[in-house]
């Protein structure tokens, strides 16, 4: 038998061997790997066609988000999917906006059309805050416009809702309500000016938002085929509901035999009462009869008189009181104030507080925002002593003299007491700060212009504050109670002719409790 040896390699046929091993191992998991980017790659793309060809319509918008994680695992991690939902669903797409798809698009793989990189990509906030004023000239600014869209998302979530497309237009309110309000209006003006403090940028977002509310509204209508006979029915039912026809009706007299027993002295409780009925009312659906509505919005507004009556009911304040009994009084009732304040009952409470309950001003103010008002920063302003412009008079100097010092005095006072002001936090209350000033000396003048200056220098009062400023103008109303329990000290004359026999009625104003000096 013969015997085949193989034959001597050279160190070069090594070599090409181990490359040619090394490459049947490297190209497959290369050319796995090409794929695996592909295929992440082709997946953003599609989500990103997908999403715009979907026209806001949820239920395609989340089998594609679906199907991109299924391909691109990757997309989820990263949040970049989580990214297109959120844009969409705020309606910051040209397809959810209902523009046409050939509008401010690009084109992408296969001819595709897909969103710009300004709408899919939308801005931080700190960057919004660092965007160029958008000056005459601008009317395309794309971060503009991606702000308007989120604004528009905020102030009218019945036009863009993610559960249903066009939203609850199909209501009295959907139908009239075609554009902001002027509070809506006011409110988005203040936020804008806080965010870009630029009015030409402001101006520009707020007709933006009103633009597209317009265009989404006549969408909405449209999808709803209310044409301008349906529309004009629905608003002369609407009209009769509230003013009434010619045999008579109205909102007011079927309102009349419940709310009349608030008297002639709650006009403003009277009003709100209305106001909210018509609230109830506006939401219901334009195929109910005017039965319907009323028996509706009667079933909601008798929980708000229900309410009202139980307010009615709390005991006044006790005519003669000590700090301890206001104390008490306020620590007892102050839930059953503030609750029905943030249901939007300030202006019945206040009646209710002055007409039934015997309370000043700033007890009512105390009842509702005096827990969220910071009790160190009222002290901080009370510490501060008003200069005297006159010197009291003494039995060796019964006359009062003039202090030459006042003017200086006064003037650094205002100083220190905008310093003090410029630490106040969003949700401190206006009144309760000005009794700091009041119960030290000072007068409404003195805060008003230590909180202008406050603001000149950097101090920025939230709306809850801004809609506080002319209150801090009226002057100080104690309660009657109040003012037969100042005598010793405050009314030094009227104790010295009465002997002094009126210093156990002595009592500092209540603004001791606000400031925790118990």
């Amino acid at each position: 038998m013969t015997t085949i040896l193989p034959q001597a390699r050279t160190p070069g046929d090594l070599i090409f061997q181990q490359m040619g091993e090394g490459l049947s191992q490297t190209l497959p998991q290369a050319a796995m790997q090409r794929s695996q980017r592909e295929t992440g790659l082709n997946a953003i793309d599609q989500l990103q066609r997908g999403i715009a060809s979907a026209n806001g319509d949820m239920s395609k918008i989340l089998p594609e988000l679906m199907r991109a994680y299924t391909l691109n695992p990757g997309l989820e991690r990263s949040g970049l999917g989580q990214k297109y939902l959120e844009t969409a669903m705020a309606g910051q797409y040209p397809g959810a906006l209902g523009q046409g798809a050939s509008q401010d698009q690009g084109m992408g793989m296969g001819g595709q059309t897909q969103p710009s990189p300004e709408i899919t990509q939308p801005i931080s906030a700190e960057a919004q805050q660092e965007q160029p004023p958008a000056l005459e000239g601008e009317a395309k600014h794309p971060s503009l416009d991606v702000a308007a869209n989120q604004y528009l998302a905020q102030v009218r979530p019945d036009l863009i809702n993610p559960d249903k497309r066009y939203g609850a237009i199909n209501t009295f309110a959907g139908i009239n309500k075609q554009d902001l309000s002027p509070q809506e209006e006011a409110d988005l003006r203040n936020k804008l000016m806080q965010q870009y403090k630029n009015p030409n940028v402001v101006n520009q977002v707020v007709e933006r938002v009103r633009e597209g509310i317009k265009n989404k509204h006549n969408e909405a209508l449209s999808q709803y085929k209310f044409d301008a006979d349906k529309i004009n029915q629905i608003n002369d039912k609407w009209n009769n509901f509230v003013n009434g026809t010619e045999r008579g009706g109205g909102a007011s007299a079927r309102l009349a035999p419940h709310i009349d027993k608030f008297g002639a002295d709650a006009p403003k409780t009277k009003e709100l009462l209305k106001n909210k009925y018509l609230d109830y009312a506006s939401k219901l659906a334009t195929d109910l009869t005017p039965e319907q509505m009323h028996a509706n919005a009667m079933e909601l507004l008798q929980r708000d008189i229900t309410k009202l009556d139980a307010l009615a009911a709390i005991p006044p304040a006790p005519p003669m009181r000590n700090e301890s009994s206001v104390a008490n009084y306020l620590d007892t009732n102050k839930k059953v104030y503030r609750d029905m304040a943030e249901q939007g009952f300030t202006e019945a409470l206040r009646e209710d507080a002055f007409n039934n309950k015997d309370l000043g001003n700033e007890e009512f103010h105390s009842l509702i925002w005096g827990d969220q008002t910071s009790k160190p920063f009222l002290n901080r302003v009370h510490s501060i002593q008003a200069p005297k412009e006159y010197s009291e008079p003494t039995a060796h100097k019964p006359f009062m003299t003039y202090n030459p010092n006042y003017p200086k005095e006064h003037e650094k006072y205002i100083s220190e007491l905008s310093n003090r002001l410029k630490s106040m936090k969003p949700e401190d209350d206006l009144v309760l700060t000005r009794a700091m000033v009041l119960d030290n000396g000072g007068t409404i003048k003195d805060f008003n212009d230590a909180l202008d200056k406050a603001e000149n220098n950097g101090l920025k009062l939230s709306g809850f504050q801004q809609s506080q400023l002319q209150e801090t103008n009226i002057p100080r109303t104690p309660p009657l109670w109040e003012i037969f329990n100042g005598f010793g000290e405050d009314n030094y004359s009227i104790a010295k002719a009465l002997g002094g026999a009126t210093t156990a009625l002595n009592w500092k104003p209540f603004i001791n409790y606000l400031r925790g000096k118990k």
